[in-house]
């Protein structure tokens, strides 16, 4: 396969996993009106599982592929680096076993709640630990076994990844 059409199918993927991780994201928003914690946090574990994996396609931990990478994030215009957050919620995620057993088995966390759809700050007597995974609904701010992120700034930067790609796309199609 030449290169262009190799690049070509890799934002094609990119693309896909921006569509996927936004229409995830605004399922998000439509379960919180409707108030189903359950479905809120499916789709907020669906965003985050995509926004991860579009990241081991832009930012690859591998050095290898680290060209790949570059390519990718000119192509699309997106940051030459994940930010920080997105990088260490991929990494909890991707060791989803080792840490769900690392967090529950932890003293402090025997009494945990599965899900907590407010602002930890109002729960007097509750830390952000004491649930294993968090959504305050006004700020988009989500905390997964400790590790947060805000899914606003997630999805910002996931709109201007698929616009870039899809723009690319548009004026290299060799068809």
């Amino acid at each position: 396969m030449n290169n262009n059409a190799f690049r070509f199918r890799l934002l094609e993927e990119v693309r896909c996993q921006c569509r996927f991780a936004l229409y995830a994201y605004g399922q998000i928003h439509g379960h919180l009106q409707l108030n189903v914690p359950e479905n809120v946090f499916f789709y907020t574990h669906a965003f985050v599982r995509h926004a991860a994996d579009l990241g081991k396609v832009l930012w690859p931990a591998n050095p290898t592929a680290a060209e790949r990478g570059k390519m990718l994030c000119e192509a699309t215009a997106a940051p030459e680096r994940a930010p920080a957050d997105w990088a260490a919620l991929g990494a909890t995620l991707d060791q989803f076993d080792a840490h769900l057993i690392a967090w529950y088995g932890n003293e402090a966390h025997h009494s945990a709640q599965p899900m907590n759809l407010m602002p930890v700050g109002p729960l007097v007597g509750f830390a952000s630990d004491n649930f294993h995974r968090n959504l305050d609904p006004e700020s988009m701010q989500f905390i997964f076994e400790g590790c947060s992120c805000n899914l606003r700034q997630i999805a910002d930067v996931i709109r201007k990844i698929d616009t870039g790609a899809e723009h690319w796309l548009r004026h290299n199609n060799s068809w």
